[in-house]
Formats: C-alpha cells, structure tokens, sequence
C-alpha cells in the first residue's frame, strides 16, 4: 500500500514536471513568434518611412533647383506631412517586446521630430523666416538622431 502511494507521487509528479516543461516551451515558442512579429513590422515601418521621406526629399530638390515655386512647395508638404503622420499612427500600433520597447521609443520620437520638421519648413516656405529654416534643419538633424538610436537599440535587442 505505502508502495502503490509513493509511485502514484512519482508518478504525478512526472507527469507535471512534464507538463511544466511542456508549458515552458509553448511560452517560449509564443514569445519568439511575438518578437519575430515585432521585427517583420518594425523593417516594414522603417521601408515605408523610408520611401516617403525619399520621395519627398525628391521633391525639395526639385523645389531647389527652381522647378517648384514656394506654393506648389507648400501643398508638396500639405500632401506629404498626413502620410508621415499615418507612419507615426502604424508605429503607435506595435505592441514590441520589452527588449525592443526602446528602439519603438526612439523611432517615434524621430518620425514626430520629422514631421515637426516639415512644419516649420512649410511655415518657412510661408514667411521667409530664417528662424523657421533654423528650427527644420535642428529638428531633421534630431530625428535622425533618435533613428540612429532605434537602429542601435534594435540590433542590440536583436543580438
């Protein structure tokens, strides 16, 4: 009798150790799916961001080079500020991991730093101001800071 109770221990304790381990591998496997989700999303954010900012830099070359005037500039700008803020809103959206929580920060902080670049240059574009211009290219020169950092913190979390 005190035989068959201590194998049915045994027994019962085998079984949820395996279940314990079995448990502790889904976990994991969920957590490596998570941050894999995390990584195709963040590169695909960081492609479309991308290809708005080129497209648009395209465009103040030619502003540069006399092809725009300083309205058709404007509603350049008009145009392209709404999809960068759609960017932001994508990004808002991410749930990363914590590993990956401050590169999301940094990225964020870069794409609003952006966009309020762009502000002021419209608002240049506008008034003429030198301040304006001043405090576009201070903010352009923050953002890709704080991308720098997100790339740095991205592929130090990925590591």
């Amino acid at each position: 009798m005190k035989y068959r109770k201590i194998r049915q221990v045994f027994i019962i304790s085998g079984i949820a150790a395996i279940i314990a381990i079995v448990l502790f591998m889904v976990f994991l496997q969920l957590e490596s799916a998570k941050a894999q989700s995390f990584v195709d999303a963040y590169e695909n954010l960081i492609r479309d961001s991308r290809i708005v900012t080129e497209q648009y830099h395209a465009e103040i070359a030619k502003w540069k080079a006399k092809q725009y005037d300083n309205h058709t500039m404007v509603s350049i700008t008009d145009d392209y500020v709404p999809k960068f803020e759609k960017i932001v809103k994508e990004a808002q959206a991410l749930h990363p991991p914590q590993k990956y929580s401050q590169a999301l920060d940094l990225i964020l902080k870069s794409y609003n730093s952006e966009i309020l670049s762009y502000k002021h240059f419209r608002n240049y574009l506008v008034t003429g101001s030198p301040i304006e211009d001043e405090k576009s290219t201070e903010l352009l020169s923050n953002a890709l800071r704080y991308e720098s950092g997100s790339f740095n913190s991205f592929r130090g979390a990925s590591n």
